[in-house]
């Protein structure tokens, strides 16, 4: 009995941990295309990046919104925003935005042209995950 309940206490929890982070994860994927949206719009109505990332952190669900809301809070503490992009990549192991951070100067206009191209043609985003 002490060993099935020794094998439940080291392992269950890691299994749950598991679990919970697959799955924010994947609500995070899957919340990603209206999130570009979200982010294309700011961008045409004339937000700046920081901007753009506060209204997603305002107006985004869960976990995007909280995402969004510790990249903004770290490029207010001073961080670069490239590099406070890079902690939130490595957080959440997007592969859609990995592609897209490793391939771009961070700048606004490659932010508007990628999020432009991705948002109207979703098969050319996903071809280049591959």
């Amino acid at each position: 009995m002490a060993i099935v309940s020794g094998f439940v206490g080291f392992f269950a929890p890691r299994l749950y941990v598991s679990r919970i982070t697959s799955t924010r994860l994947v609500r995070f994927e899957q919340q990603l295309p209206d999130t570009l949206g979200l982010w294309v719009n700011a961008l045409r109505s004339g937000y700046s990046v920081l901007q753009s990332m506060e209204a997603i952190a305002r107006d985004a669900p869960e976990p995007t919104a909280t995402e969004f809301k510790r990249l903004v809070q770290e490029v207010q503490l001073g961080i670069d925003m490239q590099d406070a992009f890079e902690h939130m990549l490595s957080r959440l192991e997007a592969k859609t935005l990995t592609w897209w951070s490793r391939r771009s100067t961070f700048s606004v206009k490659s932010v508007a042209t990628w999020l432009k191209s991705s948002t109207c043609q979703p098969h050319r985003a996903r071809a280049h995950q591959d």
